[in-house]
Parts: structure tokens; sequence; C-alpha cells
């Protein structure tokens, strides 16, 4: 239902008009004889849209209508008047006015038009609402989002999320808008960079790549990162969305190096001590594994509602639904449904407590499920709109990787010593075969 307001100093008029107008439906007109009054009436109520004459004593419609818009009211507003010059209908434009209809002529085909008007404005600003509260939703997710999110315009940011921002060491974001994108580049990556940049253009999706960046401070950090053609206020652009990998390069180097270090001992007593050779091999072992891990790891995304019932998931959460399950199986469905354990009710008041005060939280668990076992998750959760926000990162792979890494290093070191102490018995023994001579 349409709530209309219509103002018009001519009473019998507004009557007339009140009448075809509610005739078909769907609108219900409060009528008001004076500017003034209108001003009063809008206060006290809230109104689709509003239809004024122009020439109306103490204040006319393009008075009122200053009045709407100094005062930050956007309702659309109808100008319905029998005054035809070109000056009040450019005046009446110029102040935000939707339409301009002038009066005259067939009654019936006249206000059918004004009728149109009325659900044409109404229809625009209610459409113009829901994708400003949709663009603010997603806003919110990815300015959240644990992931870096950068656009660049012909190789110009033009937008970073706070996690972009935090990343390149910056105050906020305006320390990276308007900068080029090439030289916050490793100049070794450019090449690879520019040819990404090519196959942008043509409207092509880059997979995520390893590739070197720099801080503000010339720090250099690796990231894994990849890109998508899209439209970003009106423009042509590219959105580049990448994860800070560093931390994870400098333990497969840390771990490569322990493996050389193994290996040439391995090399040194290869024949003599089988046990020590084992523990090589299982420590390689753990390390490809852990580098397996690291390399397909991907984030888990899923959207709530304010009750919790699930409205949106990415293709990385369906590998976190039971077998057999698919996408249009789980979406509306409570987030009680896929919690399981005794501390299910635990997590559901700290997802409200989010979704109540805003602030954030992470952590990792470990879960039990009948369908999928046990598995260790990290879990980020963060408010959306009036909802929730979930990124999931399933770490079972390196957690076990570290159990057999420590287990491996524990059978290392029971044989070094094994080793030691035979060393110190062979030199007893010939210690006491020179005495005996």
């Amino acid at each position: 239902m349409i709530s209309l307001l219509y103002v018009d100093d001519e009473r019998s008029l507004l009557d007339i008009g009140r009448i075809f107008l509610e005739r078909s439906g769907g609108i219900s007109v409060t009528t008001v004889d004076s500017a003034v009054r209108g001003i009063d009436v809008v206060g006290t109520g809230r109104y689709d849209a509003i239809v004024s004459d122009y020439q109306m004593p103490v204040m006319d419609g393009i008075a009122f209508l200053k009045q709407l818009r100094s005062t930050g009211n956007p309702v659309p507003f109808i100008l319905f008047t029998g005054r035809g010059r070109e000056e009040v209908v450019i005046e009446a434009i110029n102040n935000g006015a939707d339409f301009y209809l002038q009066k005259g002529g067939d009654a019936i085909s006249q206000f059918a038009e004004l009728e149109h008007k009325v659900r044409l404005a109404v229809e625009r600003a209610r459409t113009a609402r829901a994708l400003e509260e949709s663009e603010e939703k997603y806003r919110s997710l990815v300015d959240l989002a644990p992931l870096a999110v950068v656009v660049h315009q012909q190789g110009k940011i033009v937008y970073a999320n706070p996690e972009a921002v935090r990343l390149a060491g910056a105050g906020s974001a305006q320390d990276l808008t308007g900068r080029e994108m090439l030289p916050l580049i490793h100049p070794d990556d450019r090449p690879k960079s520019l040819e990404h940049f090519r196959l942008l253009g043509e409207g092509k999706t880059i997979p995520p790549t390893e590739i070197r960046l720099f801080r503000l401070n010339g720090e250099p950090f690796t990231v894994s990162a990849g890109g998508k053609p899209i439209t970003y206020g009106g423009i042509p652009s590219t959105l580049v969305v990448y994860q800070d990998i560093t931390g994870q390069k400098k333990q497969e180097d840390e771990l490569r190096a322990a493996y050389e270090q193994i290996a040439a001992s391995e090399e040194e007593l290869r024949g003599q001590y089988e046990e020590l050779a084992r523990g090589d091999r299982l420590l390689w072992e753990s390390q490809e594994q852990l580098r397996a891990f690291m390399d397909s790891a991907t984030d888990a995304f899923t959207i709530w509602d304010a009750d919790l019932n699930l409205v949106e998931i990415n293709q990385a959460g369906l590998a976190f639904l039971p077998p057999g399950m698919h996408r249009e199986d789980v979406l509306g469905r409570n987030i009680a449904e896929f919690m399981y354990g005794d501390d299910e009710w635990g997590m559901i008041d700290r997802y409200r407590e989010v979704i109540r005060t805003g602030v954030p939280f992470s952590g990792s668990s470990r879960q039990s499920t009948q369908q999928l076992g046990n598995r260790w998750v990290d879990v980020t959760c963060f408010r959306v709109g009036s909802g929730l926000g979930i990124a999931t990162r399933d770490i079972t792979r390196e957690k076990e990787a570290e159990e057999e890494l420590r287990a491996a290093n524990a059978r290392l070191t029971a044989a070094e010593k094994e080793l030691r102490e035979q060393c110190w018995r062979l030199a007893g023994q010939e210690k006491g075969s020179g005495e005996g001579r």
C-alpha cells in the first residue's frame, strides 16, 4: 500500500483527486489544503510520496519542496499544477522534484497519468533504498572479511578494504587510493602482473597466483592473489582479492632447510643407522603433507540472517557439508542444525553476541560430526548487515602434519641418543682391549 500526501488549496480538486487515486486500490491518500499544513503533517507520519500544487497562499509548491529537502527528507515529490511556465518546471526539477505534471484536460486521463507518476516515483525510491541496503550489506562483508580486497582502474587503486590497508602498512584507505598498482609489485613479478592486467582487460578471470608485493615502507611480503573484471562506480575496473602467505612461505623454507640438514646427515650415516634414515623419510613426508595443505587451503564463507538462518554459502563452504548435500539443501536452514557436541548452544550465544555488538571474534576448535568425523577449524565471525558472516578454514591436515613432524623429531632424537650410546660403548670396548694388552 502506497501512502500519499496530496496538497492543494482547492478543496474540491483534493476530493476528486483522492477518489480517482484510491479507486484502483493500492494507494491511500491524505489531503491537506496548504503547504504550511503539509509541513506539519509530513512531520507526524511516513509518506511514500507527495503530490503538491504550485500556486498556493503563504507557501507555494516550490517553497514546500525546498523546505522538505532542506531537512533531508528524500520523499518522492510530484508537482501537479496549472502553471505551465518553463521556469517553474526547471526550478522544480533543480530542487529535487521527481516529476512535473500540468493540470487541465480530461480528468480521468489526467489522474490516471498522475497515478502512474506516483507509482513510478515510489517504485524508483524503493528500488534505490533496496540497492543502498544491499550495497551496505556486501560492503560490510568486504570490509570485515579476513581477505584483502583492492579495486583498481587502469592500474590505479580506487578502493581498498581494511585488510588491504593493514597488509600495506597504511594508516587509512586514503593512503592507498590514487596510487599506481605496479610500483607496489616486486620487480621480478611485474611481467607476470602486466600479463594478468592484459587478460583482465579482455574480460578474463585470474585464479589465485603467488606474487610478491611491497608494503608502503618498502618491506616485501608474499600473497596469493586472484583478479576479476567488474564495474565500479559505472567504470570498468578490476577486483583483486589476496591473502598474505608470507608466514606459510617462511615455514616452508624452514622445513626445507631442516630436511636438507637431515638429508646430509642421512647420506653420511646411510647403511649404519637405518632408524635415522627412516626418521628422515618421515620428516620429508610430513613436510610434503603440510605443503600440500597450505597450497590448497581456501576459506569457506557463509552468511546468516539475524535469526541465524543460512542465506548464502560459497563454493569452498560446500566442502564442509555432509556428503551428498548441496547448496539448495542447506539454504534457509538454521545454524543449530549444523552444530554438534556439548558446546553447541555456547557457540550460538557467541554468534548472537557478534550480531548484537558488532565485535568480531576468531579462534580454532576441534569439531566432531558423525558424517565428517573429527577435524580442526579456524573460524572468524563478524556482523554482516543485521546478520552474521562466518569465515571457516579447515586446518585438520596442518594439525595432523604437526603431530607427525613432532613424532618424527622425537624418533630422530631417540636415534641420535642411541647412536651416541653405541659410540660410547665402542670407545669403552677399545679402551678395555688396550689395557688387556
